[in-house]
């Protein structure tokens, strides 16, 4: 499917910067601004939507684009995540194949669980799909329901608001991270229907293509 980037940015925004606050109009196009301006859209149908400046071999940081994107733009994919490093401003929307392949990204060492990923928002077929985050800890082989800025706070970050000498150490360490969705039923039976969807495709696809090798044959066939 293909959604215009300016409603893929509002309903990141709402679902992110704006998230469980009361906002006006005006801040919402704001932000929707603000991810105009910064958001750098990888996958394999949506090329003309990378930022060149983030192409370049000698950069090593992101960087947000001269000319924002004007809104209008089409954006493509079924599954696609909207990723935010907040101190660096590091802004991603990325195009998988599958819901497979866009879990693994969110349950590896640098999604959601990881302390410097500020944001990490699923779009699926066009709708933003809550999720939780399940992982064990590796230090007491516990599983725990993730909460961000808990779990994943690190020692050195943690040391500076405590009034003890004593370093800080961790409490926590991430392993087997698992993701619930919310409307999980919902979202697997969609992921089998466009895998069957693509299946079919693809075989008639392939029949076509048998079908007019044949006839093509047949034609060099007739004197």
């Amino acid at each position: 499917m293909k959604m215009k980037i300016s409603s893929l940015a509002e309903i990141i925004a709402k679902s992110s910067f704006l998230m469980d606050n009361s906002y006006t109009s005006e801040e919402l196009l704001e932000n929707v601004n603000y991810i105009l301006e910064y958001v750098d859209v990888i996958g394999e149908d949506n090329l003309p939507l990378r930022n060149p400046l983030n192409l370049d071999e000698n950069v090593y940081y992101f960087r947000k684009r001269d000319v924002p994107l004007s809104g209008e733009e089409m954006v493509a994919g079924d599954y696609l995540l909207f990723d935010y490093v907040g101190h660096n401003e590091d802004m991603f929307l990325t195009q998988f194949k599958s819901l497979h392949e866009l879990e693994a990204e969110m349950t590896n060492s640098g999604g959601i669980t990881n302390p410097f990923t500020t944001y990490q928002i699923a779009i699926i077929h066009g709708v933003v799909k809550r999720y939780d985050i399940y992982f064990t800890n590796k230090l007491d082989g516990k599983e725990y329901k993730f909460i961000k800025d808990l779990h994943d706070v690190l020692p050195e970050y943690r040391s500076l608001f405590s009034e003890s000498n004593e370093p800080e150490t961790r409490e926590y360490e991430i392993t087997n991270v698992r993701i619930v969705w919310r409307d999980s039923k919902r979202i697997i039976m969609e992921a089998h229907q466009m895998l069957k969807l693509e299946r079919a495709t693809a075989l008639i696809k392939n029949q076509n293509i048998s079908i007019i090798t044949k006839l093509v044959g047949q034609q060099d066939m007739i004197p």
